[in-house]
C-alpha cells in the first residue's frame, strides 16, 4: 500500500506531525510524509479555470505537486491542529485547491484517515475531524476512522496521550483492513460490514467516536517490517 501522510500544522515537527507519523509507523508498504509548514502554498482564488478549461490549478506553487502525490497514493492521512473548531489555514488551502481535480474523480476509492490535535483538555477536535471527513465523503474516499490527541503549545505533548497513541495504531489497522478488502483479500461479507461504517451511514455513526466500530481482522494485524517513512520535499 502506498500511503501519504500530510501534516497541516504550521509547525514542521509539531504534535500533529508526530501523530500522523505514529499512524504511518503501524502501516505496511510505502509510506511518505509531507509537512505543509514553510511550503509555498496559497489560497484558491476562485478563478474556476480548473474545471471550465479542464486544466490543473493555474496557481504555480507547492500545492500542485502535493495534489499529484495525493493522486498517486492508495491511502491518505490528513492531519491538522484544531483552531477554533476548524482545521489549520495551511490544510484548508490544500483542501480548497484540490477542487482542481474534483471532476476527474482521481481520489475516489482511496482510503482516508483523520488525525487532529487540540489543546490540552480541549473539546473541539471532533469539529475539525468532521471537516476533513466531509472532504473524504465529497471525493468518494473510504473513511477508515480518526484519532484525536492532546497537543497544545508544548511540542511532544501528544506522546503523553496514551489513548491517542493506541488510537493511531488502531486506525492504521483499519486502514490495512480496508486495503486488503479492496484488494479482495478478505471475505465479501466483511467488505459489506466495513462499508456500512464508511460514508453510507449517519453522522452519529461516522464521526463521534475515536475510530469507527468495525469487525476486527482475523488473519493478521498491521506489523510493518520496515519502519522507514519517506519525507517528501518539494521537487
Amino acid at each position: 500500500m502506498n500511503v501519504l501522510g500530510i501534516s497541516g500544522s504550521p509547525r514542521k515537527e509539531g504534535n500533529t506531525a508526530i501523530l500522523v507519523k505514529e499512524v504511518l509507523k503501524h502501516l505496511r508498504g510505502k509510506r511518505n510524509f509531507i509537512s505543509l509548514a514553510g511550503l509555498n502554498i496559497n489560497p484558491c482564488d476562485s478563478c474556476d479555470r480548473c474545471w471550465k478549461e479542464n486544466v490543473e490549478c493555474v496557481i504555480d506553487d507547492d500545492i500542485r505537486w502535493i495534489i499529484k502525490e495525493m493522486e498517486k497514493a492508495d491511502a491518505i492521512i490528513l492531519g491538522s491542529p484544531c483552531y477554533w473548531g476548524m482545521v489549520s489555514a495551511q490544510l484548508k488551502m490544500l483542501l480548497d485547491r484540490s477542487v482542481s481535480i474534483y471532476e476527474k474523480n482521481t481520489l475516489k476509492n482511496k482510503i482516508g484517515a483523520v488525525v487532529v490535535t487540540h489543546d490540552v483538555h480541549g473539546q473541539a477536535g471532533w469539529m475539525a475531524a468532521v471537516l476533513i471527513a466531509n472532504f473524504y465523503n465529497a471525493n468518494g474516499i473510504l473513511y477508515a476512522g480518526r484519532v484525536i490527541g492532546e497537543g497544545g503549545a508544548e511540542i511532544g505533548h501528544v506522546r503523553k496521550d496514551k489513548r491517542a497513541m493506541r488510537g493511531a495504531k488502531e486506525v492504521a489497522e483499519r486502514m490495512m483492513e480496508l486495503y486488503e478488502i479492496m484488494k479482495g483479500k478478505q471475505k465479501k461479507r466483511d467488505y459489506k460490514c466495513l462499508l456500512r461504517v464508511c460514508f453510507s451511514q449517519g453522522l452519529q455513526n461516522r464521526y463521534f467516536k475515536p475510530i469507527f466500530e468495525a469487525p476486527r481482522a482475523t488473519n493478521k494485524q498491521a506489523n510493518p517490517q520496515n519502519t522507514r517513512i519517506t519525507i517528501t520535499s518539494p521537487p
